[in-house]
């Protein structure tokens, strides 16, 4: 202001000297060129007021006194310096902050030297509302006023600004393009709806996360390294000019694409929750971390990404992940995916493992001793070996198929944190490992249905295991019987995991499928029912599955007549019968008969006990099919166990046959296999008798296609043995004994 005023005071001069010379025309000699020329300028200038002078000269004096007030918007000052008052600096908190760290004489001003001296100034988690007075600083450097309450903050003034952090605030807008030295701004978690740091070219660090953003615009930005605009709304991201770029995290917006060919130096990248439908990322071999979770990705690969230690790909669609390049892998989540199976050996380095909801039916992590957390829920896992990790303390496998659990060696496992049931979430603590749900067979035996849980979990643990179903006892031999008649559905077992941490036992759901088919077969046949077709026997005979269906087979004794025209069919060939057997099956449906079965069931495979004395020898099995029907299954060896097997897909009569020799004969006696005896054990199912045979069954001349080689032959066809020695007599009599002893013998079982 007082050069102003000294101003003022030349220019009043001049025009005061200027009014006396042109008055002074006496002193000059006006014969002169100069005192013409003087005189002629002089004449064009008007005659000077001077209290008009004075009077402007006052008028602008007071001018320019209140437009010096004005420029200093008002602000107080004082010869000692800028004052430290509400005027200069509204916020208190502000005010109190500034006075404490920077008024160094404490006298209630700021010296421009004190002034000067401030580059940090950290309101950080203060509650600061008002920035103003921030201005006066321009050497600032670092400006950290995160998590406050502000609404708006000009940083206009500060143009040696290096560090602004201002994120956890209220701001609509912020404004960085006079702040030509910005290296790091943090923004994040305000409300900006659009950012603009093309001014910013030596920008290495930007977080503008949490914010409304639905452009971003870095490609002004040579020097950027680490980018952080997760939660945003952007669709597109062009990071093709960033070349320096070593950290990237994208997540949570809605873009469709992004390239990272070009950077090359990228170590992390987080492009989760979006609509990405492919990544490539083998222009990155510096990768170390990958987060692509809550994509629609339906393959990735990872192969050209040695240095990864840190991969998530959870919730995408990938049927398949190889990760045998990356032997550094340290923690994988690649849950909710459609894996089938998953390779995790040769990773020592494995600290964390996710691979929940998928489809494995088997994962072997016996070569990662390092594991201390295991999340593996919702598979198919039929079987779990942790026992080699010694740290682990984190497991879920809930929902699989685990009969048994042993947990005895995890003495680091925590206890279980019940409030907190995320597998995903970090405060997950111990062992869940209920429930878990299997399958096996339920089998009737004389009316008592029973299961064999030694076969499911080892003899050596039944010791382990509780019983939860009503009714049910477990036996020392590891079988389990239900009372009463109803067929059971369901076998429930607690099953101790002996957790060093706390009692966790695991509940085990059985569902029980019924086996239908109840075998009363004698010692002599074995029957396998695995390929028994229960589902077209229903409809062939019209009755619904839901109800209460029997399938009965029995053995029973050929009839004169059906053993006459098999052994004539062996002899034929020069074979000798050396056991016949008739093979029943019988239909039931709510305790009623409803047909005999002898073909249109599928397909049966029967063992035949023979003569362990005929071991190694060739033989051949002739089936009477209807009593008119003579199938050959040849091309069979008596095993060394005296047995035979064939498989049909019709039932009739069956007779062994080997060739003739000194040593048999051409008909079977009555303690031969085939010929049953009175059994005294044998139960009374009080069902009606079934048939022999079943003459209203349509014939068939379909091969069963069995182990042996089979030939059919009409019986009408065959002409008696040449040199036949039968005697008709003792076959009456055999016929006779065979039809007792088959009637005493038939067996009944009925299943449900």
């Amino acid at each position: 202001m007082k050069r102003k005023l000294l101003t003022v005071l030349l220019m009043s001069a001049m025009i005061l000297a200027s009014s006396t010379v042109a008055k002074a025309d006496d002193v000059f000699d006006s014969n002169t060129e100069e005192a013409s020329e003087i005189d002629r300028n002089t004449k064009k200038q008007p005659e000077a007021n001077i209290e008009d002078t004075i009077s402007t000269l006052e008028k602008i004096v007071k001018e320019e006194s209140e437009k010096e007030k004005n420029a200093e918007d008002s602000i107080t000052t004082y010869a000692d310096g800028i004052a430290i008052d509400e005027g200069n600096f509204p916020d208190e908190v502000f005010r109190e902050y500034l006075k404490d760290n920077f008024d160094k004489d404490s006298n209630g001003y700021f010296s421009q030297d004190e002034i000067d001296s401030v580059i940090l100034i950290s309101v950080l988690d203060k509650g600061v509302k008002s920035l103003i007075g921030i201005n006066y600083f321009t050497n600032l450097e670092s400006l950290e006023c995160s998590q406050g309450e502000l609404t708006e903050l000009d940083v206009s003034k500060n143009s040696n600004l290096i560090t602004l952090h201002c994120s956890g605030n209220q701001l609509t807008s912020l404004d960085v393009s006079h702040n030509p030295n910005l290296a790091y701004l943090w923004c994040a978690a305000n409300q900006l709806t659009s950012l603009d740091v093309s001014s910013n070219s030596n920008l290495s660090s930007l977080n503008c996360e949490r914010n409304q953003l639905t452009s971003l615009n870095v490609s002004h930005n040579p020097n950027l390294s680490s980018l952080t605009c997760r939660w945003n709304q952007l669709t597109s991201l062009d990071v093709s000019q960033n070349s320096n770029l070593s950290w990237l995290a994208c997540e949570n917006n809605q873009l469709t694409s992004l390239d990272v060919s070009g950077n090359t130096k990228l170590s992390s990248l987080s492009c989760g929750n979006n609509r990405l439908t492919l990544l490539d990322v083998s222009q990155n071999p510096n990768l170390s971390s990958l987060d692509c979770m809550s994509s629609q990705l339906t393959t990735l690969d990872v192969t050209k990404n040695p240095n990864l230690s840190y991969l998530k790909c959870g919730d995408n669609q990938l049927t398949s992940l190889d990760i045998s390049m990356n032997p550094n892998l340290s923690y994988l989540w690649c849950g909710s995916n459609q894996l089938t199976s998953l390779d995790v050996s040769k990773k020592p380095s494995l600290k964390g493992l996710g691979c929940e909801a998928n489809q494995l039916t088997s994962l072997d992590v016996s070569e990662n001793p390092n594991l201390n957390w295991l999340n593996c829920a919702d598979n198919q896992l039929k079987s779990l070996d942790v026992n080699v990790h010694l740290n682990l303390n984190n497991l879920w496998c809930a929902g699989n198929h685990l009969p048994k659990l042993d947990l005895s060696n995890n003495k680091q496992m925590f206890i279980r944190n019940i409030e907190t049931l995320n597998p995903m979430h970090d405060s997950l603590r111990g062992a869940y490992v209920t429930p878990q749900d299997i399958y096996t067979e339920a089998v009737s035996t004389n009316g008592t249905w029973a299961v064999d849980l030694a076969a499911i979990i080892g003899k050596e643990n039944l010791g382990r295991v509780t019983l939860a179903t009503d009714g049910a006892k477990l036996s020392a031999d590891g079988t389990v019987t239900f009372s009463g008649s109803t067929v059971p559905t369901e076998l429930v077992y607690n099953y101790d995991t002996k957790n060093p941490a706390e009692d966790t036992p695991m509940t085990v759901h059985v569902a029980l499928t019924r086996n239908n088919v109840d075998d009363q077969t004698g010692k002599d046949v074995t029957v396998d029912t695995g390929d028994l077709d229960i589902d077209k026997i229903c409809k062939e005979n019209n009755i619904s599955m839901n109800a209460n269906v029997e399938i009965i087979l029995s053995q029973g004794t050929p009839s004169k007549e059906s053993l006459d025209k098999l052994t004539q069919a062996a002899g034929t060939n020069g074979y000798s019968i050396s056991a016949a057997y008739e093979i029943l099956m019988t239909l039931f449906s709510d305790g009623q008969k409803i047909a005999d079965i002898t073909d249109n069931f599928g397909r049966i495979k029967l063992t035949f006990q023979v003569n362990a004395s005929l071991a190694g020898q060739n033989a051949v099995v002739y089936q009477l099919h209807n009593n008119s029907q003579v199938i050959v299954h040849d091309g069979l060896t008596i095993n060394t166990d005296g047995t035979v097997t064939i498989t049909v897909d019709k039932f009739s009569s069956f007779a062994v046959a080997v060739k003739s020799s000194s040593n048999n004969t051409d008909k079977p006696d009555t303690d031969q296999p085939g010929t049953n005896k009175p059994d005294s054990n044998r139960p009374d199912t009080n069902k009606p008798a079934t048939n022999q045979s079943n003459a209203n069954q349509p014939n068939t001349n379909q091969s069963n296609g069995g182990q042996s080689d089979v030939k059919q032959t009409n019986t009408n066809q065959l002409s008696p043995k040449t040199g036949d020695s039968t005697n008709p007599a003792f076959w009456l009599l055999v016929a006779m004994a065979a039809s007792i002893t088959g009637i005493l013998n038939r067996k009944r079982f009925y299943k449900h």
